[in-house]
This record gives C-alpha cells, sequence and structure tokens, in this order.
C-alpha cells in the first residue's frame, strides 16, 4: 500500500505495532493533546514512536530479544516503520523482484495482472475473473 493508506489501515488493525493513538488523531505522527499526558508522549517528543514485536531474533546490529525470546524493534514513528519495511524489500539487489501495490491490484486488476505476466515473459488468458468474495 502507498504509505498514508498503509498507515491509515494500522490505525484500524495494528498488528504487532505498538504506539499510543487514538481514533480522533491517528495516524498520529507528531504528537497533540490527545496523545500526550502520564502514559504518552512527553512534551519534548517530536514524534510518536511506534514498537513493533517481530517473531524472530535478528541478526548483527539488530535488537537482541528480551527474556521471553521476543524482539522488539523501536521506531520513530509509522512513517520510519514503512520506510525501513518497504525500503528493506526494495534494496534487494541478489534477485530480481517486482513490487505490485495492493491498490492497482484493486482499482485496476486487469491491467496490472497482465503487465505482471508480460514482465515474466508469460501472456494474460483471454478471460479474466475478478473475485470479490473474502477468501476466509
Amino acid at each position: 500500500k502507498d504509505p498514508i493508506t498503509w498507515m491509515a489501515s494500522m490505525c484500524r488493525h495494528s498488528y504487532e505495532a505498538r504506539w499510543r493513538h487514538y481514533p480522533q488523531h491517528c495516524p498520529n505522527l507528531v504528537p497533540n493533546k490527545y496523545d500526550k499526558g502520564p502514559k504518552g508522549q512527553t512534551p519534548t517528543q517530536k514524534t510518536m514512536k511506534v514498537k513493533v514485536k517481530f517473531a524472530t531474533q535478528h541478526i548483527g546490529k539488530e535488537p537482541i530479544p528480551d527474556k521471553k525470546n521476543r524482539t522488539f524493534v523501536e521506531y520513530d514513528s509509522l512513517v520510519e516503520l514503512w520506510n525501513v519495511w518497504y525500503g528493506d524489500w526494495y534494496d534487494v539487489v541478489e534477485f530480481p523482484r517486482l513490487m505490485v501495490r495492493f491498490e492497482d491490484l484493486m482499482f485496476h486488476a486487469e491491467d496490472t495482472v497482465t503487465q505482471v505476466c508480460e514482465c515474466g515473459g508469460g501472456t494474460m488468458r483471454s478471460w479474466f475473473r475478478y473475485v470479490e468474495d473474502s477468501a476466509k
């Protein structure tokens, strides 16, 4: 997803990302009156820090798991989390990759799938069926 749509969706379902946020102010990139308080940000913090719990231990300069073997990584904001997460995919050079925006699949499915097929050396079938039902 594009960063703005992704951040708004994180407000609705944050998965393992943890930060102080409220419906009145989310995505909250900088603290305001809803974010400040005894358990929130201090007036000196410029961004809303985000912690993400990862299930695996990282190697190198990545964080060390806590006593329960959970790995928490802290980011300065949702923007930094998005940049690091998608930047890791973008910076891969060891193998070819194709990045497709979710929005393009939603709003231009047939054109997008046709381009993906052509990129991989294939061709689209003569028929295309867009399934709108939930996979669950």
